[in-house]
């Protein structure tokens, strides 16, 4: 399952079990063909599954390849800061962007030369992180740099564009 490379805690989800109540388990990543494997790793017999199409007219993919670890970064800081000058930014308070990074360092370099606030998973101290999302969730900033830590979790439904720098 993949989101055991990065969530080792779902490897104790089976544990949940213990409990004898109903569970409901939601997600936007799992592909049919993991299905089962999510099954035996949580052990789940016959489970009920609602799935719904993810295709949205209202998303729009754009992919851009770099040789190298500059390049990609003279190109994000070409295009971060247009896309920031798009209408929906402009006209809209609520609008907000993400750009996902692979590494810490990348995060570090691009938050300052964007002037974005940056969270990751061991950044700083929980004040640092709690102030960095509440610069992006008040406005104060319409953008946040970010490693995937980010993602557990955020439910801000303005989210215009995200940016994955690598594969998300």
């Amino acid at each position: 399952l993949t989101a055991i490379q990065y969530r080792p805690i779902m490897a104790l989800a089976k544990r949940l079990r213990a409990f004898r109540c109903q569970f409901v388990f939601l997600t936007g990543t799992l592909p049919p063909l993991l299905q089962s494997r999510f099954y035996q790793t949580i052990l789940l017999d016959s489970p009920a599954i609602y799935r719904a199409p993810t295709f949205r007219n209202d998303l729009n993919y754009t992919i851009m390849q770099a040789l190298t670890e500059r390049d990609i970064e003279k190109i994000t800081l070409f295009y971060i800061p247009c896309i920031l000058r798009y209408p929906v930014y402009l006209s809209s308070p609520n609008s907000r962007m993400i750009v996902y990074t692979p590494t810490r360092q990348m995060a570090d370099r691009l938050g300052a030369s964007l002037d974005l606030p940056v969270y990751y998973s061991d950044s700083a101290d929980t004040e640092d992180k709690e102030a960095a999302v509440e610069q992006w969730r008040s406005g104060r900033s319409k953008g946040i740099v970010a490693t995937n830590a980010f993602g557990a979790g955020i439910d801000y439904p303005s989210v215009r564009h995200i940016v994955h720098i690598g594969p998300p």
